[in-house]
């Protein structure tokens, strides 16, 4: 999928290549190794996006999900869950998919992870 924004900062339009989970009327965009991108902060404050998922040219409102939000849990897991190579990206070791997330995994994922939420 790509995303594209407008930067709060510059005021440029910005198009960037993600990995996504689509719901219904939500897309989930875990972004790894946090620290060392910025894009994500643009979303600190919801704003609207444009997205192009699989050919559909959808627009939505992105927001950054508080790292202590249960969504935040629980969207990583339901990845995890699924796609069982990506906790290393996360810089999670040991993942139990029976168990999800032990505390200080999730302590890791707090640090090293970011969850944008765009409702469509």
């Amino acid at each position: 999928m790509t995303l594209r924004y407008q930067g709060r900062k510059s005021g440029r339009t910005i198009t960037i290549p993600v990995g996504y989970q689509r719901w219904d009327d939500r897309i989930d965009i875990l972004v790894s190794k946090a620290l060392r991108k910025k894009w994500w902060r643009n979303f600190e404050t919801p704003a609207m996006v444009d997205l192009r998922v699989r050919g559909e040219q959808l627009q939505g409102k992105a927001s950054l999900v508080s790292t202590g939000d249960r969504a935040f849990r629980q969207a990583f897991e339901y990845t995890f869950n699924r796609l069982p190579f990506l906790p290393s990206q996360f810089d999670i070791k040991d993942y139990d998919r029976s168990l999800g997330l032990s505390e200080a995994q999730l302590a890791t994922l707090q640090q090293h992870g970011r969850l944008v939420s765009v409702e469509l």
